[in-house]
């Protein structure tokens, strides 16, 4: 349970990143402010200690429902402006 909501909201904010009128380079950064903050959750729910490379791989082998729905989600709250917005604040990502 825990697993699904990591993974969804990684996905989710990932892609409404991806969608944003960010820069590629502000859109890199969200990225890897998502895979931290993500893999870190991940480690402390399951106390565990991957690595980003096997946070990655967790994620791209995960229930494809799972992705699926955070992207749907993603592109249905871009089209009714209620997706998060992403703002550079003192040089870091307030995600």
């Amino acid at each position: 349970m825990f697993n699904d909501k990591i993974v969804f909201n990684y996905m989710y904010n990932l892609w409404v990143a991806v969608y944003s009128d960010l820069s590629d380079a502000d859109v890199e950064e969200i990225g890897q402010v998502l895979l931290k903050d993500s893999k870190e959750e991940y480690n402390s729910q399951n106390d565990q200690n991957i690595t980003d490379d096997d946070f990655i791989d967790m994620i791209s082998e995960y229930s494809e429902d799972i992705r699926e729905q955070a992207v749907s989600e993603a592109e249905e709250d871009i089209k009714k402006h209620r997706a998060p917005k992403f703002k550079k604040v003192d040089g870091e990502w307030n995600i």
